[in-house]
């Protein structure tokens, strides 16, 4: 096997991680949510819903840059974007 496939299937392996890990973290501030802005079950349940959206949005959104700016320099901006955050 190529060693450019083991590695695309590496780093999308790694992608399904951290989406899952996204998902379990928002799960772990639920309680604090629903406390803090007096959430119904469903406005607790829109609120983790939009977030998981935006992670959608947002690959989109890159991916829209990306075919602009070109994958390199796309991710070069990301990561900066990243360590300012």
């Amino acid at each position: 096997m190529k060693r450019l496939n083991i590695f695309t299937a590496v780093v999308a392996s790694l992608a399904g991680l951290l989406f899952g890990f996204d998902t379990a973290v928002i799960s772990g501030v639920t309680t604090a949510l629903r406390k803090v802005f007096e959430l119904s079950d469903a406005g607790l349940g829109l609120t983790v819903a939009v977030a998981l959206l935006g992670t959608c949005v947002g690959a989109l959104g890159a991916g829209l840059v990306g075919n602009r700016l070109g994958g390199r320099d796309t991710l070069k901006m990301v990561g900066f974007l990243f360590a300012l955050a």
